[in-house]
C-alpha cells in the first residue's frame, strides 16, 4: 500500500511517473528534497531501493517508479512536491540529527547494551551530511563532558567529546573511550604492538599500560568541542 502522501495525489499527477517522458523540473525537485534530507545520491538510492545510477537518472528527469517514491516518502520526502511542485505540508528539516549527551559516569551500562540506563542531560544537533562523513551509525553515538586531564593538550578537561560506539579497532592516532574496572571512563590512545595493545595518555604524567580486555573499548572519539568562556548567568554548564 502506498503511503498517504502518494495516495493523496490525484491520478493525473501520477501518470507522468509511469511514462518515459523526461521531466527536468521534477528531477530538480527530487534533488532539492534529497538536499533537504541531508542525503547523498547513494544514500537516497539505498532508501529507495535502487542503484546510484537510477538515482542520478531520476534527478536528471527520468521517471521514478512508484515503489521508489513510496520508499522515500516513508523516509520523509515530500512526494507530492516532487511530482506536482506543490507542498503537501510545510517541510520538516531532516538535515539535522540530534545526538544525546549523557552523564559521563554512567558508562558502566554500555557493556550490557542498556542505553536506556544512560541519563541524557542534553542534546546536540549535527548536520546529518557532516555527521555521516565520520560515522555510519549516528544512532550509536553519545556525547560526554570530560573531567580528567589525561589527554591534554589534545583534549582539555571540560571538553565535550562525541564517541562512536561502532569504531573500536585500536589505532595509535585515534582517541578511544575505555571502561575502567570501577565502571568509570578514561580517554586513551591505543597502539597495537607485537600482538599487545599499549594504552597511552597524551599527558606525560600518566604511565603506559597494557589493555587486557578489548571489551573495555567503548568507542572512538570522533569530535570534540568546548566553550571558551563560562555560561551566562542563569544557564547550566551541563556538568
Amino acid at each position: 500500500m502506498l503511503p498517504f502522501s502518494l495516495r493523496s495525489i490525484m491520478v493525473q499527477d501520477l501518470e507522468p511517473v509511469t511514462s518515459k517522458v523526461q521531466n527536468s523540473e521534477r528531477g530538480a525537485r527530487l534533488l532539492e528534497e534529497r538536499n533537504r534530507l541531508g542525503l547523498t545520491q547513494p544514500q537516497l538510492a539505498e532508501v529507495g531501493g535502487v542503484s546510484k545510477g537510477s538515482q542520478i537518472l531520476y534527478e536528471k528527469g527520468s521517471a521514478p517508479t512508484a515503489d521508489y517514491l513510496s520508499a522515500i516518502a516513508g523516509f520523509g520526502a515530500d512526494v507530492a512536491y516532487i511530482l506536482t511542485g506543490e507542498r503537501s505540508a510545510p517541510p520538516v528539516d531532516r538535515s539535522m540529527l540530534g545526538v544525546p549527551m549523557a552523564d559521563f559516569v554512567q558508562v558502566r551500562a554500555w557493556p550490557k547494551g542498556r542505553h536506556d540506563a544512560l541519563e541524557e542531560i542534553g542534546e546536540f544537533a549535527f548536520h546529518s551530511s557532516w555527521l555521516r562523513r565520520y560515522t555510519t551509525s549516528p544512532g550509536e553515538c553519545y556525547l560526554f563532558r570530560t573531567y580528567g586531564n589525561e589527554m591534554e593538550p589534545t583534549i582539555r578537561a571540560g571538553a565535550i567529546v562525541l564517541i562512536d560506539q561502532q569504531r573500536r579497532d585500536p589505532r595509535p592516532d585515534g582517541v578511544f573511550a575505555l571502561r575502567r574496572e570501577d565502571g568509570g571512563l578514561n580517554l586513551r590512545r591505543l597502539e597495537p604492538v607485537d600482538g599487545k595493545i599499549v594504552v597511552r595518555a597524551d599527558n606525560p604524567a600518566y604511565s603506559l599500560t597494557l589493555l587486557s580486555d578489548r571489551k573495555r573499548i567503548l568507542g572512538e572519539v570522533i569530535w570534540q568541542s568546548m566553550a571558551m568562556v563560562d555560561p551566562v548567568e542563569g544557564h547550566s554548564t551541563w556538568r
